[in-house]
């Protein structure tokens, strides 16, 4: 085979590629712009290796990671990044200091919060006080079981509190979000994404479909940001005065529905499995996956960019497919679980 021949050749697999790859690419990662740098590690953890074996989320503090895990004895893993030692944090159960189903983990200051999703009790864990030798005990910041509009997933922000709407509120029956308070007050709410006969299906899988979200608040607690699992859907908002006003809309990937023994039912690919932000930005871990497959959907390894006023950026390919991201300063942490639990961290390129 002649040179020209073989040049010819190659060229012919990169078109093919390239047009697979644009074929494949689904309507949101077909909307963003096509430059994407791909990154490698500069680090990584074995979880296992410690006995860490069912994270699911993740945020770091210090020197320190604490991760979130299902079907253990513990809600919490709290790992020294210096020692790899390991500390257990928040017994499963009903008693005193245990939490039945802990969810909605994130940092808030120096304090490590945790919902329980039955009993909606928050309580805080002071990492500042933290020693290899001893776990502080638990402050718990409020329960919200008897308050209207309350849902796990909450974050505080200037003015209360704001979270996706529950099955039984007492809002617009199109409501997404809101913002309310322990005394009772609600603003009036940020309506959801629509989705053309969802109307059909059981009011429960409805409100799981848009209570499945990822939410990161900037550090001032005037501006978040809102994501749906199972739609690229994006909403970015400020408070002013007690109430939200939306800054920006990001709709693509509609889901489909379909008969399943006489119901409606929801099929989507999984959209957005991680949310992290700083004072600038908002990164957003991308999957795209559909649930069959080999890799989890819930695995993903594009990495997005907006600002704070819903402006896109840039965005990144990881070289590891990853389950929950966390920044901090320009290094990413991110949590995986396939083929099996590791710990990378990334360094971010400075973001003009």
């Amino acid at each position: 085979m002649g040179a020209k021949t073989i040049r010819l050749f190659l060229l012919c697999v990169v078109v093919v590629v390239c047009a697979c790859s644009r074929k494949n690419d689904d309507e949101y990662l077909a909307s963003l712009p096509k430059s994407e740098r791909s990154l490698a590690p500069t680090d990584s953890l074995d979880l296992e290796s410690i006995g860490v074996l069912s994270p699911t989320h993740m945020i770091k503090y210090d020197r320190w990671v604490v991760i979130k895990e299902s079907q253990t004895k513990y809600n919490l893993a709290i790992v020294n990044l210096d020692s790899h030692q390991k500390l257990d944090a928040i017994p499963v159960g009903r008693g005193p200091g245990e939490m039945t189903l802990g969810d909605n983990l994130y940092l808030e200051g120096t304090g490590v919060t945790l919902t329980d999703a039955y009993k909606l009790t928050m309580v805080s864990l002071d990492m500042s006080k933290l020693k290899e030798d001893h776990i502080p005990r638990l402050d718990t910041i409020g329960t919200f079981k008897s308050v209207n509009n309350a849902f796990s997933r909450l974050r505080k922000v200037k003015g209360g509190y704001i979270s996706p709407v529950p099955t039984n509120h007492t809002l617009d029956d199109n409501a997404w979000y809101s913002l309310w308070d322990v005394d009772g007050y609600c603003s009036d709410p940020i309506l959801r994404p629509q989705v053309d006969g969802i109307e059909k299906t059981e009011r429960t899988i409805s409100h799981s479909f848009y209570c499945s979200s990822v939410v990161t608040v900037h550090p001032d607690k005037d501006r978040f940001c809102i994501g749906l699992v199972r739609m690229a859907a994006l909403s970015f908002s400020m408070i002013e005065n007690r109430k939200l006003k939306e800054v920006k809309r990001v709709e693509y990937n509609r889901p489909r529905l379909y008969e399943n023994g006489g119901k409606t039912s929801i099929y989507a690919n999984r959209a957005f499995s991680g949310i992290a932000s700083d004072k600038d930005h908002v990164f957003l871990l991308y999957s795209g996956r559909e649930r069959k497959g080999d890799i989890p959907d819930y695995e993903g390894n594009h990495l997005i960019v907006y600002d704070w006023n819903g402006n896109y950026v840039t965005r990144y390919f990881l070289l590891h497919n990853v389950a929950d991201i966390f920044i901090d300063g320009d290094e990413l942490y991110c949590l995986s679980t396939y083929p099996s639990c590791k710990l990378f961290v990334y360094r971010l390129p400075k973001i003009s």
